[in-house]
């Protein structure tokens, strides 16, 4: 009885979740365009002039800034640009694959 009162509540639990979320994505408006994820390693943001500097002259990336979504605060799982990419591209952690540790130098 008590097995049957917990799958109860987890269905219960699961249907109000897919439903909030289904209210909020009626309601939100859709982003038109495509998806662009820029990654580059050993490129801090404020080497570039749409974040204030002025030593690099980047055009295509400030004209691409200009007409884009820019994220002020994102953050890294690892430092490291490997374990990174990997848990952006695969969606896992990077402590469950074997990009968590550096291979030994030889």
């Amino acid at each position: 009885m008590q097995a049957l009162l917990i799958i109860s509540m987890f269905v219960v639990t699961v249907a109000g979740a897919a439903l909030a979320g289904w209210w909020y994505a009626r309601e939100s408006t859709p982003i038109q365009g495509p998806i662009v994820l820029i990654s580059i390693d050993g490129l801090r943001p404020a080497q570039l002039p749409s974040r204030g500097s002025d030593g690099t002259a980047t055009p295509s990336m400030d004209a691409l800034a200009a007409d884009a979504v820019v994220f002020e605060q994102a953050y890294t799982h690892s430092p490291l640009t490997l374990p990174a990419t990997h848990r952006c591209w695969r969606g896992s952690s990077h402590s469950s694959t074997a990009c968590a540790t550096r291979p030994a130098l030889r």
